[in-house]
């Protein structure tokens, strides 16, 4: 069985590029638990699905959609859909790849 770096070095974090590969934009995925992680001394909202063994660290503007949609207190975003797309979104001046959740 062929391995790509991706196996390697992707991480259970979803990115755009697993999106993608896994086929996973425009699914409806259930929101399995909600947490709070600590990257790079940022406190950040992370998301696992019943759908896919991936979790999803959510951005601000990620976060603000699904807030808008379910409200504020996260921990009662369990069993919520919702959706991925994939789009572009500028990044420390360079416009790269991205997720954007789309509440059901």
């Amino acid at each position: 069985m062929n391995r790509t770096v991706s196996d390697i070095y992707g991480g259970n974090y979803l990115s755009a590029a697993m999106v993608k590969s896994e086929k996973l934009e425009g699914k409806s995925l259930t929101i399995k638990s909600t947490a709070v992680e600590t990257i790079r001394e940022r406190e950040k909202i992370l998301l696992s699905f019943n759908e896919t063994g991936k979790e999803m660290l959510l951005n601000k503007t990620n976060a603000q959609l699904l807030s808008h949609a379910f409200g504020e207190d996260y921990g009662q975003w369990v069993g919520k859909r919702l959706m991925l797309k994939l789009t572009r979104r500028m990044f420390q001046g360079s416009l790269v790849d991205a997720i954007e959740v789309v509440p059901q």
